[in-house]
Formats: structure tokens, sequence, C-alpha cells
């Protein structure tokens, strides 16, 4: 609807997609952001640019380098215990996966899952740094930044990739930061996560080494990194447009 709004006014149009999901939601069949005068767009990842210029041929996409605030997300080992934590908004599946694991077994029932909702920034960030473990099962996610700040806490992160969030994670291997569920498939997830909390129970050292290389993930997304991108952006757009 905005987009619309600018179509008639003879100015640089500069559009920031963070999610892949709603580019085409509101899009009139047949049309793309050309249409509007559009062709500068800011992204976060290779997924999002990559649809925009196969889908609407715009050449001039830039990924604006994501960051983490480590002064905020960082990883304390006190601080953790065996609960799961996901983020409620993007989340339909982790009560059904709670569900499934209690009634797998008994000893799942005293395993707490924690629904982030509504909370200010260090209180959302304080939860994460408590639980052991992120749960996300969103299937259409941008870049999923909370799972990046989950692994700056020290969570060993299980879930789905959402499309966006392959850029990052690594499913196995000595590299292995994630635990990583077939898309959409909450039996799988449930299967998953029953035995994560299974080894993290008798301190496989499997288990600290996907934390450590999510940790080593996250520290790998600083916030003068994403300036820089922003400054690389700017500069390209206007040495071209003047």
């Amino acid at each position: 609807r905005v987009i619309k709004q600018f179509k008639p006014l003879q100015i640089k149009k500069v559009v920031i997609s963070l999610s892949f999901a709603y580019i085409f939601d509101s899009m009139p069949l047949g049309e793309n952001w050309k249409d509007y005068g559009i062709n500068w767009v800011m992204t976060t990842n290779d997924v999002i640019k990559d649809l925009i210029q196969w889908s609407m041929g715009i050449e001039n996409v830039h990924i604006i380098a994501s960051s983490i605030d480590h002064n905020i997300f960082h990883y304390n080992p006190d601080m953790k215990k065996l609960q799961v934590a996901y983020t409620k908004r993007k989340d339909t599946l982790s009560p059904i996966v709670e569900k499934i694991l209690k009634s797998r077994d008994v000893s799942f029932q005293e395993l707490d899952f924690i629904a982030i909702e509504n909370l200010k920034l260090q209180d959302y960030a304080h939860v994460l740094k408590q639980s052991e473990i992120y749960l996300t099962t969103s299937i259409h996610e941008g870049l999923n930044l909370s799972v990046l700040e989950a692994m700056a806490c020290g969570c060993i992160c299980i879930g789905f990739h959402g499309i966006g969030a392959k850029d990052y994670i690594i499913e196995s291997g000595q590299q292995q930061n994630f635990v990583l569920a077939e898309s959409a498939n909450f039996i799988d997830l449930s299967q998953k996560l029953a035995e994560l909390v299974e080894k993290d129970k008798r301190k496989d050292p499997a288990v600290e080494a996907i934390r450590q290389n999510a940790l080593t993930t996250a520290a790998s997304f600083p916030p003068d990194l994403e300036k820089k991108s922003l400054l690389e952006f700017w500069k390209v757009f206007f040495e071209a447009e003047s």
C-alpha cells in the first residue's frame, strides 16, 4: 500500500526487505517492485537477494549485514538450566512438541518450555541466557536473528531453518552449530528434541561442541559489520544515482 502511494513521485526509491515471506502478499498479480519505480533494495541475506533478483529482475539488491549486541546477548554458563525457550509470536508448533515429549515419558514432564512474549530486550536476553535449549519452528524466516541471539547466549538451537537461516546453519560435521529437523515435520523435531535433552542430561560432549560452534557463529555478527555494509550501500547508491 505504501509503495503504491509513492509510485507517482519522481524520487529515488529504496526498499528494505527483511523477509521473503511477505514480499508478494499484497502484490497485484503480474506486478513487481520495478512497476513502482523501485530499483534498489536492501536485504539481510542471499536467500532474499536471489529471490528478488530472479523474480523481479532488480539487479541492485544489496545485503546489509545483521548484527548482535554482544553486550546484551552473551553466554554465562552459571545461569544455564535445562529448559526450552521459544519465541511465541513466530511459533505455533512448539506447544505441540511439548505435548508429544511429555506424553512420551514422565521424565520430560519436569522440562519447562518458556514462551517468550512481550518482553523488554534485557528480559528477553535473560531468558535466553537461562535456557539450555532454544526451539524454533518458523518455516518462513528472512534471517531468523532470534536464533543468532540464542546462539550468542549459549543456547543449543534446534528446529527448522526457516529457509533464511540456511546461510549460517551447519547441521552436521565438526562445525555443527544447530540441531536441524526436517522443515515443518514436528514429529521429526520432537524425536530430535527428546534425543537432545537425553544427551544434555548425560553431558554428552557432542552437545558442548554444538554450543561452542554456535558461539563462534554468533561472534561473526558484530555491530561494526552492519555499520560498514550500510555505509557501503549508500556510497554505491549515491555514486550510481548522481
